[in-house]
């Protein structure tokens, strides 16, 4: 504070009024606190800090160069792209391999591993894919349709 003071001093005697220099302290509208009983339902749900956050569900890459690897991942909107997500819900490996019990002319697949309740879970939520991510889910409820013998335009 000794540094400030003589700073403010220095100031002062330069001709900047004592009004200018006052420490000013702003508040947000958006970070208003309600104050919640806890018998109310709020009080259940008072521990959720994301009540303005934007949830995304899109592609972590990862792997090396020219060899790409994605995880898919739940994290907030302004996160960076390889920051810590709020969960990992599958990995999307891009590069076509060869099935291994079969022959060299056999169809290459691209392995996509998710775990599809957590993805509707979190869909649920809110959460909004990005468009790479929302053509994997796509891909991967289609297949399990088909699978299951189900109509593919059913849901």
């Amino acid at each position: 504070m000794l540094v400030f003071s003589f700073i403010r001093s220095r100031l002062v005697l330069a001709g900047f009024p004592e009004s200018s220099l006052q420490r000013r302290t702003y508040e947000s509208p958006q970070k208003e606190s309600r104050i919640v009983d806890e018998t109310s339902d709020l009080a259940a749900t008072k521990h959720i800090t994301t009540h303005n956050m934007v949830l995304k569900i899109r592609l972590a890459r990862f792997g090396k160069r020219h060899a790409p690897f994605y995880n898919i991942v739940v994290a907030h909107a302004r996160t960076a792209r390889g920051s810590k997500p709020l969960e990992v819900l599958g990995t999307y490996d891009p590069i076509p391999k060869t099935p291994i019990d079969s022959s060299e002319t056999a169809k290459k697949f691209k392995d996509i591993k998710l775990d599809i309740d957590r993805a509707k879970y979190w869909l649920g939520v809110g959460a909004q894919p990005s468009e790479p991510a929302w053509r994997l889910l796509s891909m991967v409820s289609r297949h399990k349709a088909k699978e299951q013998g189900l109509s593919v335009w059913s849901e």
